[in-house]
């Protein structure tokens, strides 16, 4: 999962990793850029035990350089995404805007807390726990 994270929710990164750059515009937009997902194989453990995921990659749609290569599918499975068609690597020197419906899914999500038993598990935040395995 690959989501934006405006700075005003970030607040300063004590590692340095984070840039904040000042500018307005650059201060909302220096995340998600220039991941790369390079040579994955989804759907299977490192052991080689099939293992499905839910949906393999979810991006938000924001930001630039960002590329998906060379991943596959284990056997028995095939990749899936939100959205369906991923970047290739490079990727696009465009800065794509976050797509609005996702961030909409995303906003209850800036509420966790993993000290609060309510808020450890937000409404549609269900990637903070882990499911329950199958039988």
């Amino acid at each position: 999962m690959q989501f934006w994270v405006p700075s005003s929710y970030r607040g300063t990164d004590p590692t340095g990793q984070s840039k904040n750059y000042g500018a307005a515009y650059e201060a909302q937009t220096d995340t998600s850029n220039g991941n790369r997902m390079l040579g994955n194989v989804m759907g299977m453990t490192p052991g080689g035990v099939r293992a499905p995921n839910g949906v393999d990659f979810w991006w938000d749609e924001e930001g630039h350089r960002n590329c998906w290569s060379a991943n596959r599918a284990g056997a028995g499975t095939a990749i899936t995404s939100d959205p369906l068609r991923l970047p290739g690597c490079p990727g696009s020197s465009e800065h794509h805007p976050i797509n609005p419906a996702k961030l909409a899914a995303l906003a209850p999500c800036g509420s966790w807390d993993p000290q609060d038993e309510v808020l450890q598990d937000p409404p549609g935040c269900d990637w903070f726990t882990a499911p329950r395995e199958p039988r």
